[in-house]
């Protein structure tokens, strides 16, 4: 069994071993006090272990071992200590005292940190914050769970996982708004070029309107003009020539007539062959000179009427070229008749127009 000389005290709280106060010893080998090893014990927090407040090696509470000592055989007394023994004595309790509340202050001041940090936390979850202050905190509890890895709380992981996500939620809100907004600004832009284009084919329409109501009323005053002139331009010639012939009796009856066909000329008018072969006879003649006569004098007496006849009809249209039928060059035995005869026809001719005048 040991023995302890005389002095011998706990390093912690400097107090003398004695049969109350018997010396324990802790995995570390480091010899303290039951009292001192109890009070280490439960203030520790009870999610980590108590450590040795010498070399801060955890131990349990349960692997503290009485050490077994003998008063009695050893001679132990608690002699009056020497003044300078004392002294001495107090100051090294001072300081163990010191060191001590030190190694339990730091425990003490990492759990007002954390709770520190977590209302931190909860006041930022609570209300809106800006983006620097949730940056700065995260930045915080990173360094605090990097930096402290025996103090570390599920407390302090679950809030730096809920401001990483709060960051990462803005990052991903900013990119889509960034996003939104540029779609907004280029739809902006579409619809303005298509007002444009809009604003250009209505401006287009509106001209090719004008353009279509100035055509129409050409053309409505071109038809106009065109119903009036047809108004003023006389019956045509064709029709006036067939008032003529039902008139008279004979073609050629004046000289206003339109000449015929060719193929009444041809009818009136005997071959070229067959009048070179018979010619003219004197009976023909004097009986077209006397139905030409005969056509004058059917006509109105007064120089007035014949005037106002000659200006009421228009003039006819130029006769056509049909070539006559050649005459014969022999003259024929009755020539001096047939000129007696055209003498007698213009005389007869012209004396009715003598005793109107």
């Amino acid at each position: 069994m040991l023995t302890l000389t005389a002095g011998c005290a706990c390093d912690v709280c400097a107090e003398e071993y004695a049969p109350h106060r018997l010396p324990h010893s802790i995995p570390c080998g480091h010899v303290l006090c039951a009292s001192c090893c109890t009070t280490i014990a439960e203030k520790t927090n009870p999610r980590l272990s108590p450590v040795c407040p010498f070399c801060r090696e955890p131990f349990a509470q349960d692997a503290v071992r009485v050490i077994r000592m003998d008063f009695a055989t050893s001679g132990w007394t608690t002699p009056r200590r020497v003044p300078a023994l004392e002294a001495l004595t107090d100051i090294n309790s001072d300081i163990l005292q010191r060191k001590t509340a030190s190694l339990f202050a730091a425990p003490q001041a990492a759990r007002t940190h954390v709770r520190r940090l977590e209302d931190k936390v909860s006041r930022i979850a609570a209300k809106k914050c800006s983006v620097e202050e949730v940056n700065t905190l995260y930045k915080e509890l990173q360094e605090w769970l990097l930096a402290e890895k025996d103090e570390q709380t599920n407390s302090l992981f679950l809030s730096a996982a809920l401001l990483r996500a709060i960051l990462m939620n803005h990052v991903a809100h900013s990119e889509a708004s960034k996003a939104a907004k540029t779609s907004d600004a280029n739809l902006r832009n579409k619809i303005a070029d298509l007002e444009q284009n809009n604003t250009r084919l209505d401006a287009e329409l509106r001209r090719c309107r004008a353009n279509c109501k100035q055509l129409q009323t050409e053309v409505n005053q071109l038809r106009a003009l065109a119903s009036t002139v047809s108004a003023d331009l006389p019956p045509s010639s064709h029709t006036q020539s067939s008032h003529t012939q039902s008139a008279t009796p004979f073609p050629y009856t004046s000289s206003y007539s339109t000449p015929p066909a060719p193929a009444q000329a041809q009818a009136h008018y005997p071959s070229s062959s067959a009048s070179a072969a018979a010619g003219p006879t004197p009976l023909a003649r004097f009986n077209l000179l006397h139905a030409r006569s005969a056509s004058m004098s059917s006509r109105p007496a007064t120089p007035a009427g014949i005037a106002l006849a000659h200006s009421a009809h228009p003039i006819s249209p130029p006769r056509s070229h049909t070539p006559a039928p050649p005459r014969s060059h022999t003259p024929g035995p009755t020539s001096s008749a047939s000129a007696s005869a055209s003498a007698s026809a213009s005389a007869s001719a012209s004396s009715p127009m003598r005793s109107h005048t």
